[in-house]
């Protein structure tokens, strides 16, 4: 529908509260759900749509039959060149959620596969992968971590995850975008929800790590609000990397 992923989203959520909709998950597949009218719903959705034929009648009572024939041609042209237009146009369209637990496996092969093609084999990134998984997932976890996947014709489109440092300070880590989903707005729609989820739950001061020169990812944060602090060189994971340490204050 071409509709904006946070307009959506608050869209459904007030349908939800207001008893019009309901959003039931899929059994087959957790991360899915479905939209369903309740018994309210249907009875609104029946009113407009008596609404909608009393108005067309009324419009069409004014024209002459001649006028009639005239105006269903004019618009059958336009349905068959917006169908043919829409062949041709590529489906730019995603979405975002909270990660589940069943996203757990994809996530850990996603960013490994991502670490390995850019850095190489590194054994203790994959215990860093798994401690992520088990501070989002497990019910045990008081941690106040969360992530957001961006989905897009079905396939994951790219991510991000938020997790404390300290009482005061959250960092952002496992940030991607898949490259051939690059320029369509994903990165910035999954920092704004990083950067909400910090404000809104008392942080500071919002830290991000990134390998050094990374231009469009420079001009993203600072677009947010993020400044460069440093740029040191560190060891991690058995390797060294020059990085730099990017920051957003809240106070």
């Amino acid at each position: 529908m071409g509709l904006d992923p946070g307009y959506l989203s608050r869209l459904l959520g007030r349908l939800e509260s207001g008893n019009v909709i309901e959003r039931p998950r899929s059994e087959r597949d957790g991360r899915r759900r479905f939209l369903k009218l309740t018994e309210d719903g249907k009875r609104i959705a029946q009113l407009l749509n008596r609404r909608v034929d009393d108005d067309v009648a009324e419009y069409l009572a004014g024209l002459s039959e001649s006028d009639q024939a005239r105006l269903m041609e004019a618009i059958r042209t336009i349905e068959e060149i917006n169908d043919s237009r829409a062949a041709y146009v590529p489906d730019s369209r995603y979405f975002l959620r909270e990660a589940e637990p069943s996203d757990a496996e994809r996530l850990t092969k996603t960013y490994e596969t991502l670490f390995e093609q850019t850095f190489g084999h590194a054994d203790e990134f994959h215990e860093v992968i798994i401690d992520t998984n088990q501070k989002l997932f497990d019910p045990a976890s008081t941690t106040r971590a969360r992530c957001w996947i961006a989905e897009m014709n079905g396939e994951s489109a790219g991510s991000i995850v938020v997790e404390p440092l300290d009482e005061k300070r959250m960092h952002i880590k496992l940030f991607m975008v898949e490259s051939k989903r690059r320029g369509l707005g994903i990165g910035g729609s999954l920092l704004g929800e990083a950067i909400r989820f910090a404000r809104q739950n008392g942080c500071q001061k919002l830290i991000l790590w990134a390998v050094r020169d990374q231009v469009r990812l420079q001009r993203l944060l600072t677009r947010h609000g993020f400044r460069m602090r440093d740029r040191p060189s560190i060891s991690y994971y058995g390797m060294k990397f020059d990085v730099e340490c990017w920051e957003m204050p809240f106070s």
